[in-house]
């Protein structure tokens, strides 16, 4: 009879530990969320650089896992956590070299707004950046060896603004160095509505949110498993003591 329980108690040990890490697999609830970028570095909410660690992206669509390493550079990026795996396999380490583009923006006088951008590489990888007065519209952006597209957006609280680049796109290799000239024209391409500048002021708190909802949700998820996984370890030791009763 010892021996029964022995089983019976390992293979609630094994269920425990399996459903555990299912349930880490579909949703992780520890993962550091990334509510900005910075010439290619991801930043949590304390304004903290993210290092040697996964982290989800609440900025961008594309690329919803990240994965950060030692100095802070996108090693790659998983649209799906299950996808992480198959990624860290397909890392080599001729992906750490990095270079910079250095895009540098002129403006037209009166612009005082802020120049949104993203450096999409050929395989998807995409590198964030703002450019801003503080920054003087000038930014070193740390990026892999590769062939990227600009996507650019130039506003202020009022309008959009036509951004005009020299190359539509730049090519970088190994630690390279690239210099990438853009310009702000008075050329309005539409308004900024009440509802899209709140929505910009609200994005990293919506995100808080949506991040604590997630944890919220994993944490029942689990506490439901942990129940049944003690009404199965409940039924086991009630067939183990009817079975001793048979046979004394």
């Amino acid at each position: 009879m010892k021996k029964i329980t022995a089983i019976l108690l390992l293979v609630c040990a094994l269920f425990v530990l399996t459903g555990a890490s299912v349930l880490a697999e579909d949703e992780p609830s520890d993962l550091p969320v990334i509510t900005q970028w910075d010439q290619g570095k991801g930043y949590d909410a304390s304004g903290s650089m993210l290092k040697d660690t996964w982290a989800l992206d609440s900025v961008n669509v594309d690329g919803k896992y990240v994965l950060f390493g030692a100095d802070g550079e996108v090693l790659q990026k998983a649209d799906k956590w299950q996808e992480r795996n198959e990624t860290e396999e397909n890392y080599s380490i001729t992906d750490q070299s990095t270079g910079i583009i250095a895009v540098r923006c002129s403006t037209f006088p009166d612009f005082t707004g802020i120049v949104e951008g993203v450096l999409e590489e050929e395989a998807g990888t995409r590198y964030s950046f703002e450019l801003d007065q503080e920054n003087g519209y000038s930014r070193n952006v740390s990026v892999s060896a590769g062939s990227y597209r600009l996507l650019l957006t130039a506003y202020d609280d009022k309008f959009y603004y036509q951004t005009n680049s020299q190359e539509e796109a730049v090519e970088i290799q190994g630690e390279g160095f690239e210099i990438v000239n853009l310009q702000v024209t008075q050329e309005t391409t539409g308004t900024v509505s009440v509802q899209e500048g709140n929505e910009r002021k609200n994005n990293v708190l919506s995100n808080e949110v949506q991040s604590q909802r997630v944890s919220e949700d994993e944490l029942e998820k689990m506490g439901a498993f942990l129940l049944i996984t003690v009404l199965i370890c409940i039924a086991g030791y009630g067939i183990y003591r009817k079975r001793k009763k048979t046979y004394t």
